[in-house]
């Protein structure tokens, strides 16, 4: 006696067909969410990730100075790397130097708290918000002008300013 599909065998295989329906559906959904993810993640990180900045300002000393012959110098370097090095004459020594003694202006200050706060973090925690106060700080002291006898204290800043960058990159 051959048996044939009855109708409780029917329901069964159309139980186990709309599992496999579901299934698929679901493994679709999720391939679907996971590629919406990862393409948000990469545009994120694209689009957030600061870049180098593109214009750089240099104080150079009194015009006709020897100062002032190098950052033409300068400028045409960094004019190869696509880079705008905008240079700027001494106002002199007082100003600048209390420009990089000011509170107010606190480039320094904020450095030190900036780079003592990204030492608290714990590795792969995001870190694009210090990057931007670093490129505010880095901007801020890109405009102090300086004169010869204590560019050693900007050059100072600005070597701090990069070490800094580097530890943020390594994030």
């Amino acid at each position: 006696m051959g048996r044939t599909a009855g109708p409780v065998q029917s329901h069964v295989m159309a139980d186990i067909e709309s599992n496999i329906v579901r299934r698929r559906m679901a493994l679709i959904a999720t391939v679907v969410t996971l590629v919406i993810v990862v393409a948000a993640i990469w545009a994120a990180f694209a689009l957030l990730q600061p870049t180098p900045p593109r214009k750089v300002v240099m104080s150079t000393g009194p015009e006709g100075s020897a100062y002032a012959h190098f950052g033409e110098l300068y400028r045409e370097i960094f004019a190869r790397e696509g880079i705008d090095l905008e240079l700027r004459t001494s106002a002199g020594a007082l100003e600048n130097l209390a420009r990089l003694n000011d509170p107010q202006s606190g480039v320094s200050g904020e450095l030190k708290f900036l780079e003592t706060e990204l030492d608290r973090r714990a590795p792969g925690n995001d870190v694009h918000d210090l990057s931007a106060r670093l490129d505010k700080l880095e901007e801020r002291a890109n405009h102090f002008r300086m004169p010869t006898a204590f560019t050693h204290m900007l050059y100072t800043l600005r070597l701090h300013i990069s070490l800094v960058r580097d530890k943020l990159a390594k994030r």
